[in-house]
């Protein structure tokens, strides 16, 4: 294109000496690394698998454009020199026209490879929106702790679970439920409550620890309060699944992402429990995890659920049902109060002193 071998020269090691800068200055992202600069990484999961299709789109993207800059020095060397009229004719809209099209094929492949690598980039850790998130969340941080003493920290106990392909946190919390029907109990208890109780049920969940999309959670709670149309246990057991409607409580100090996110926690982990929700409010939530109980309470409604449970098996009696949430590891409980008043759901109830409570941990 530049017919002189020396601006040839120039244009090349112009264009090495941009990219080691964007390299070095941490500013290089998979569109423009053409040479993979450090960019191929070890992992024991399996070849390439953490970044393989920014890879494959990479190299797609730059044999698309090797092929592209082949095209065009064909073009632009021919056997034999135009003149200066040929070369006019050749500027003309309609023969400009003529050569976009005729080059069409050859950019296909760097135009689609470079376009799906671009929306990865926009979409990933190095995109836009997630630097605009990372900038808000250091303005409102530093504004936060601007005249707060520095704390001297004496040592950290951590449970942390990395996810290396989502780039997230894992979220851990407690999670604690009860039912308005027995969880163990006799045959003739179970069967007796399937048609007649068991319609209503309070979950609630606090995160101790973690983000989820990038979304601090630490220290927040959701209550859901779901009303079905048919017991909510029995399909564990050959029964109907229950149609219900559901109004959660999202903690009050969250912001509006964070209520986002929670809400979007408890339908994830409720198995689909959390159907329909009616009415979704930000609620001062008093969750408290104690050695003998554990207490959720909200304006509208009042959970406790003692730890401790005799497992008699007198009767028959046995577990019949799993907990409604995914959770790591739960314990049967005691209900000593299981409180709803709101006026979302078109019901309420006070169901107290059964064995139909479940608690535990959970991750997300």
């Amino acid at each position: 294109m530049t017919r002189n071998r020396f601006s040839a020269y120039g244009v090349s090691l112009a264009a090495f000496g941009l990219t080691a800068y964007l390299a070095l200055t941490n500013k290089l992202n998979w569109l423009g690394n053409w040479p993979l600069w450090n960019s191929v990484r070890w992992s024991d999961m399996s070849t390439l698998e953490i970044d393989r299709p920014a890879l494959v789109l990479s190299r797609l993207f730059v044999l698309g454009l090797g092929a592209f800059f082949l095209w065009i020095a064909i073009r632009q060397y021919p056997r034999q020199d135009s003149d200066a009229i040929r070369v006019m004719h050749r500027l003309r809209p309609s023969a400009l026209r003529t050569s976009l099209l005729r080059a069409t094929p050859a950019l296909l492949v760097p135009v689609i490879a470079g376009g799906m690598l671009w929306r990865q980039i926009e979409k990933g850790p190095d995109g836009g929106p997630t630097d605009k998130k990372a900038r808000d969340y250091w303005k409102k941080n530093l504004a936060t702790w601007k005249d707060a003493p520095v704390p001297a920290l004496a040592s950290v106990d951590m449970d942390l679970g990395l996810e290396p392909n989502e780039r997230s946190w894992t979220v851990k919390g407690t999670y604690v439920e009860a039912r308005t029907s027995q969880i163990f109990a006799g045959a003739c208890v179970i069967n007796s409550e399937a048609g007649t109780t068991g319609r209503e049920a309070l979950l609630a969940w606090k995160v101790e620890e973690g983000r989820s999309n990038g979304v601090p959670l630490s220290g927040l709670a959701v209550v859901a309060a779901v009303s079905g149309d048919a017991n909510l246990s029995v399909h564990e057991i050959g029964g109907e699944v229950a149609n219900t409607r559901t109004a959660l409580f999202v903690d009050a100090r969250a912001t509006e992402t964070q209520r986002a996110a929670l809400v979007a926690m408890a339908k994830s982990l409720s198995n689909g429990l959390v159907g329909t929700v009616v009415e979704a409010t930000p609620a001062s939530i008093e969750f408290s995890d104690g050695a003998q109980e554990i207490r959720v309470a909200t304006s509208a409604l009042r959970l406790v659920v003692q730890k401790h449970m005799e497992h008699d098996a007198q009767c028959g009696n046995k577990q019949w049902f799993q907990p409604f949430s995914t959770v790591d590891q739960a314990t049967m409980g005691v209900t000593a109060e299981n409180l709803f008043e709101g006026a979302a759901l078109g019901t309420k109830w006070s169901d107290p002193n059964k064995r139909s409570a479940y608690f535990g941990t959970f991750s997300y």
